[in-house]
């Protein structure tokens, strides 16, 4: 296998990988929304 096609691989598969991390970031971001909400105050 070269190279090439070994690296398209990896990526795809980390591609198919980041788009179901992408899938839990609504909830992510929505949970950060709220923390930064609570923490923001205390930075000033």
């Amino acid at each position: 296998m070269s190279a090439s096609r070994r690296f398209n691989l990896a990526f795809s598969s980390a591609t198919a990988r980041g788009l179901l991390f992408f899938d839990h970031l609504d909830d992510l971001s929505r949970m950060k929304s709220v923390l930064s909400h609570l923490f923001a105050p205390s930075k000033g």
